[in-house]
C-alpha cells in the first residue's frame, strides 16, 4: 500500500465505525466481480481491499489512562504502548482530540469509561 492508499483508509476509519467499515469493504470487493473493470484492476483492487480488512481485523484498541494532573494539564498514557500525552494545557487541547494514539491504536474512551 502506499501513502494515497493509507490515507484513504485512515478517512475511512473516521467515516465508519470498524463494523460499518468492514462491511462496506467486502462489499466493494463482492462488487469488483461484476465485470466493468480489467483483470488488471480486479485483481489489484482485489488485492487493496484485502490488505486494509487485513489491517482492521489487527487494529489495537487501547484507552487512555490518567497519571498526572498538574498546573500545566492532566497527563494520559496509551494502554497499549505508553505514550504520554498531556491535556488541557495552555493550548487548549482536549481528550477527545486525541481519538488515536501514534502506535495506531484507536483510542475507546478513557480508564473512567
Amino acid at each position: 500500500m502506499n501513502e494515497r492508499h493509507e490515507g484513504q483508509l485512515k478517512l475511512a476509519h473516521q467515516l465508519y465505525d470498524d463494523r460499518d467499515l468492514k462491511q462496506e469493504l467486502l462489499w466493494q470487493r463482492e462488487f469488483l466481480d461484476t465485470g466493468y473493470l480489467s483483470y488488471q484492476q480486479v485483481c489489484f483492487n482485489k488485492w487493496i481491499f484485502d490488505e486494509c480488512l487485513k489491517r482492521l481485523e489487527e487494529r489495537k484498541v487501547g484507552k487512555w489512562i490518567k497519571v498526572t494532573e498538574t498546573e500545566f494539564g492532566i497527563g494520559y498514557q496509551c494502554s497499549e504502548c505508553g505514550r504520554f500525552i498531556l491535556t488541557e494545557s495552555i493550548d487548549g487541547r482536549k481528550l477527545e482530540d486525541f481519538p488515536y494514539c501514534h502506535c495506531g491504536a484507536v483510542m475507546r474512551g478513557n480508564e473512567n469509561e
